[in-house]
């Protein structure tokens, strides 16, 4: 029997592995985007956070008009794109883990990186 720790890392790698090869369901697509377009005035309760969305959009160029097209922007992605996009971001193989403390049964998957300064 795998260790709590080790199972959880196996299922989450799965996940990855399915999502790259499969991509989002048509529902979760649409679940996503009732989450990323309700959830977002949520987020402006306070000054602070509003002035901080104002800020990110002046970072990333989005431009002034970028709350009018949020949702449609949102809306706009089609089935196809959000499965391509996974399968360019999800790879497990690339996936790491940090797990503290010292488990005696823990051996790294792959060897580390070495640093180039």
């Amino acid at each position: 029997m795998l260790p709590w720790f080790a199972e959880s890392i196996a299922l989450v790698r799965e996940e990855w592995r399915h999502m790259r090869e499969e991509g989002p369901t048509a529902v979760e697509l649409e679940n996503a985007k009732t989450y990323l377009t309700g959830s977002f005035p949520l987020g402006l309760d306070s000054t602070q956070h509003i002035a901080a969305v104002l800020v990110q959009m002046q970072q990333d160029k989005l431009g002034i008009d970028y709350l009018d097209r949020r949702a449609g922007l949102i809306g706009g992605v089609t089935l196809d794109e959000a499965r391509a996009v996974a399968k360019r971001l999800f790879d497990p193989a690339a996936l790491s883990f940090a797990i503290v403390g010292d488990p005696a049964d823990v051996k790294p998957t792959r060897p580390p990186k070495q640093q180039q300064f």
